[in-house]
């Protein structure tokens, strides 16, 4: 990239140009300090050739393959560089060593004779073997030469060399002087160049001994200041990268109409700037909406040939200049070419220093994965390759397709009579063709919108062409599936109960109850319950062990009309008593042993056990039927940020539409023993139960016992148990266990969902390992505010997925929208971060008595049109895979999970503020190296104090769960 000659504002200050002189001594010199990081990456790194470079040409017509040998021969005698090699002296120190006279080793190969098209191909091939070809600097040769024929009048020549010694003006000037060598040579005439003036070693003793230090100083100061505090650029990768750089590239192109084009020209001369400032700020523009960082650097090459001396030499005088990034405050793209346009001057301006002095006083963290400062370079070339002409041959440029990635991307445009040609070699260790081909795609639908409108703010700006949009909003949305949305969830239970009366619709290791008992019993609760007035939208606590008082109880509670609020008698009874007040619930239903161990004054108790006998004196016939599902049906509380939990409101409709999802999904059918495995307090109970219930299956009670792995999975077993829905620590650890014991996969099983925590790659392979087909694995995702489950991934010993971390959460189930949106509310594309958002049947009314964060997260779907949906903001950062599926990354914000159950640290933090010897604390998860998430908390006391460790934990667990004591 000429970027001296794109930036025609730039100007060099000529007084730094000094002469450059022949040296003294023609032996020897140093080595430049290109010469040198290249030297230092050859010595880590002896077998790499990812700075070998070749270039070729195409001869058509009668070649005279002595002519090409003399040709090479008098390139090589008249630039030093190419018959130079590196060593160290007796002394230590490294020089380069110029040797005499050096003939060429011109290889001739003979392609056999095939179709044009297998030639072609094989042509390449032979290119990119020779390429690789491992050039010891100390004493290979630096040129070497291959002719290759494809037939009489048909040859294309190679030339491989080293980094160390050309760069990509070196290229133009090696094939201008063989063309004009040849056609001498052939005409039996002389060199018909000048002895050059100075060599390139001339030029590596002139950057050691200048500039004067003053002027380097003050351009290093520059440098210091314009890149202090830089972070690295985090783009989103298909794959993680690799302790080790590979260098294995790849390219994608494509060109930019010719009216596009020439809009961009035009605005950038409206706008008094280059062609190169318009494209590079889009470039920035697209790569911090695929970052989400306003800060970043990217590199872009200069020749470094700011001499007449050294223009017409062969030899290392690229350079990069580091442009750092400043898109802060969400600028108009008008505004953003001011910024660049100044901050290109300022780089100009202070071009002399090399890129190579500006690391050794830097110093920036060194990676051998990647390149430092910048890992994103950006070209502009404009200037056209001149035409070769050698007397009677058809002279034309030749490919190779060898692209080595040694930045993360190098992004290219060339500026062609049919429009601007942009290129993409990229890093195949990090990304694949479609993202790179997306990425030509976004940068041309962000130049549009550029040129339609420059006024438009960078995060307005469009990127995503209309069929990718369609992709992700239209056709991974296509969810909608009938369901009985005018219905409530006891329903859908009643009418399973008039279908298989006698069949057990739960069972614990003590009782069963057919779907008829089970069904009377919770009417005559029902109706006891609407005799205490409660009806539609009234929650009634429920504050129970896993039993069968349970099941009855919120059975009971929503045919009665009313809203069930779980809770855990587990919990303090202060945070049970908030919950009360805070539902303004008028009726508690517990145990006659909890009400007195609770100590809880609260006007209507009702205990399940011993006042049973009233109870069943009511009517065991179903109610009245009032299909209310715009009703609740239930309270779920979580954790809040305001160090109190916050109460979520679900509907009919949306649990109705969970259940039959998750029958569905999870293939459900009457011969299904499901287990109920979560507490009640955590949405994943109702998914145990309701779907279970309204495909006509049994509900199998695990005791409120906590059982080791082995008890378990005996347990499992003898229950007979074919679904199991648990939390993926605990999962982790069953696999953690069948891979170092002869366990047995219960008999029966045949489903497995985890969820509620991410999921190991590891302890997907580990179990598809042992297990193989015979259990289908789910990773299952939700929320308690869009109604448990709202996407779901079934992982297979089949699917590439295993290679990525972390194992997708999948699609959206039926009638569920999902979108993975930025701060400004549009769609990201494919592979590129965004907070995920839920749309659809599942989310629920908002929070309790919370308006003002109900209005924050649960906001209107801007893509709903006329059905005017909402969607909720998670909080989760996540992106779309090509496939579709989603990938979870983590969290927005400082909330976490810790063995499944959401924690928002803000709310242990505030109760810990509480106690008087606490002056401050933070609360973060910490993962141990068996993927297990624990709470640890972080304090600082008032005063010193003995056992506080106890004394705060003893006070944390009288106000809070014990999952969220750290």
């Amino acid at each position: 990239m000429l970027l001296d000659l794109q930036v025609g504002e730039a100007r060099y200050s000529e007084p730094h140009h000094q002469t450059i002189k022949s040296r003294q001594d023609r032996c020897s010199a140093p080595l430049s300090f290109a010469q040198q990081r290249l030297w230092f990456l050859k010595l880590l790194d002896p077998a790499c050739t990812a700075y070998n470079k070749s270039t070729s040409i195409r001869l058509h017509g009668d070649i005279d393959r002595e002519m090409v040998k003399l040709a090479l021969s008098a390139l090589v005698e008249r630039h030093e560089i190419l018959r130079t090699n590196f060593r160290t002296t007796d002394e230590g120190i490294l020089v380069q060593r110029i040797n005499g006279e050096q003939s060429i080793d011109l290889k001739i190969i003979e392609l056999a004779e095939s179709t044009r098209e297998a030639q072609e191909d094989e042509l390449q091939r032979v290119i990119v073997r020779f390429t690789e070809l491992p050039i010891d600097l100390s004493r290979d040769p630096l040129l070497r030469a291959v002719l290759i024929r494809l037939a009489e009048n048909d040859h294309a020549l190679v030339v491989i060399t080293h980094r160390i010694a050309f760069d990509d003006w070196s290229n133009e000037i090696l094939w201008r002087e063989f063309a004009a060598l040849y056609s001498a040579f052939l005409k039996g005439e002389s060199c018909p160049f000048p002895v050059l003036p100075i060599q390139y070693a001339d030029y590596a003793l002139w950057q050691h001994r200048w500039p004067q230090p003053k002027i380097l100083d003050k351009q290093l100061d520059y440098w210091k200041k314009q890149l202090d505090g830089i972070p690295t650029l985090q783009l989103p990768t298909d794959r993680p990268r690799s302790s080790n750089h590979s260098y294995q590239g790849a390219v994608r192109s494509s060109f930019l109409s010719k009216t596009l084009s020439e809009q961009l020209k035009a605005l950038s001369r409206q706008e008094g700037v280059t062609l190169f400032v318009t494209l590079l700020a889009a470039f920035q523009t697209l790569l911090f909406r695929y970052s989400g960082q306003e800060d970043f650097a990217v590199g872009t090459p200069i020749t470094g040939r700011n001499h007449a001396e050294i223009q017409d030499l062969i030899g290392c005088f690229d350079n990069k200049l580091v442009l750092r990034s400043d898109l802060g405050g969400n600028p108009t793209f008008r505004e953003l070419l001011k910024r660049v346009r100044e901050l290109i001057l300022g780089a100009c301006e202070h071009h002399d220093v090399p890129f190579e002095k500006l690391l050794q006083d830097i110093k920036p963290e060194r990676n051998l994965n990647q390149a430092p400062l910048f890992q994103v370079l950006f070209a502009l070339q404009d200037v056209p390759a001149q035409p070769l002409k050698i007397p009677g041959l058809d002279v034309r440029r030749g490919n190779v397709d060898r692209h080595i990635a040694i930045y993360d991307l190098s992004f290219s445009l060339q500026d062609e009579p049919d429009g601007l040609k942009q290129s993409l070699v990229y890093s195949t260790d990090l990304f694949e063709a479609s993202t790179m081909d997306r990425l030509l795609a976004h940068y041309e639908v962000l130049l549009e919108g550029v040129v339609a409108d420059p006024d438009q703010r960078v995060l307005q700006l469009p990127i995503l062409p209309r069929a990718e949009w369609h992709q992700i909003g239209v056709d991974w949305n296509n969810t909608a599936k009938p369901y009985p949305g005018d219905k409530c969830i006891h329903s859908l239970f009643e009418a399973q109960a008039q279908l298989t009366p006698d069949a057990v619709a739960v069972v614990s290791e003590v009782e069963q109850l057919t779907y008829r008992e089970l069904d009377e019993r919770s009417n005559r609760l029902a109706r006891y319950l609407r005799n205490m007035r409660v009806g539609a939208d009234v929650p009634v606590g429920i504050c129970v062990d896993r039993s069968m008082e349970m099941m009855v109880g919120i059975l009971g509670i929503l045919k009665a009309g009313g809203a069930y609020l779980p809770l855990d008698p587990a919990y303090p009874t202060e945070r049970i008593r908030f919950m009360l007040e805070d539902t303004k619930a008028p009726v508690l239903l517990t145990s006659h042993r909890l009400a007195v161990q609770s100590q809880m004054s609260f006007t209507n108790v009702v205990c399940l056990d011993t006042d049973w006998a009233e109870i069943a004196a009511e009517s065991g016939m179903n109610l009245p039927v009032e299909e209310t599902s715009d009703k609740l049906a239930y309270v779920n509380y979580t954790s809040g940020t305001t160090g109190t939990p916050k109460g979520v409101l679900i509907t009919h409709r949306a649990l109705v539409n969970a259940s039959l999802a998750a029958v569905s999904q999870y293939d459900i059918k009457e011969s299904d023993r499901v287990l109920q495995f979560a507490s009640p307090s955590f949405d994943v109970a109702a998914e145990e139960m309701f779907p279970t219930w309204v495909a006509g299956g049994v509900v199998v009670m695990k005791s409120n016992r906590m059982l080791s792995i082995a008890e378990f999975v005996a347990f499992l077993d003898r229950e007979m148990v074919s679904v199991v829905n648990i939390p993926a620590p605990y999962w982790h650890q069953w696999v953690a266990e069948l891979e170092c014991s002869t366990m047995a996969i219960p008999q029966a099983l045949r489903l497995i969902v985890v969820g509620s925590d991410c999921v190991s790659p590891e302890k997907v392979r580990a179990w598809h390992k042992v297990v193989g087909d015979d259990v289908r694995l789910i990773n299952a995702y939700g929320c308690t505010e869009a109604t448990i489950t709202s996407t779901i991934f079934e992982a297979t010993p089949h699917r590439s997925h295993q290679e990525l971390t972390p194992v997708p959460i999948g699609r959206p189930i039926s009638n569920t929208k999902v979108y993975i949106l930025d701060a400004t509310l549009n769609p990201v594309p494919i592979g590129i971060p965004g907070e995920l958002h839920i749309g659809g049947a599942g989310v629920a009314r908002g929070y309790l008595n919370n308006p003002a964060l109900t209005a924050n997260k649960f906001i209107d779907d801007p893509f709903a049109g006329a059905e005017h949906g909402r969607l909720y903001k998670t909080g989760d950062l996540a992106r779309y895979l090509s496939d579709g599926n989603i990938e979870l990354l983590g969290r927005m914000d400082t909330q976490v999970k810790v063995r499944g159950f959401r924690i928002e640290t803000e709310e242990i933090e505030a109760v810990l503020a509480q106690h008087p010897l606490v002056r401050e604390s933070v609360v973060r998860a910490w993962q141990d190296e068996i993927i297990e998430t624990r709470l640890v908390a972080y304090v600082v006391l008032t005063q010193p104090a003995v056992s506080s460790t106890d004394a705060l934990k003893a006070f944390l667990r009288e106000k809070l769960p014990d999952y969220m004591v750290p």
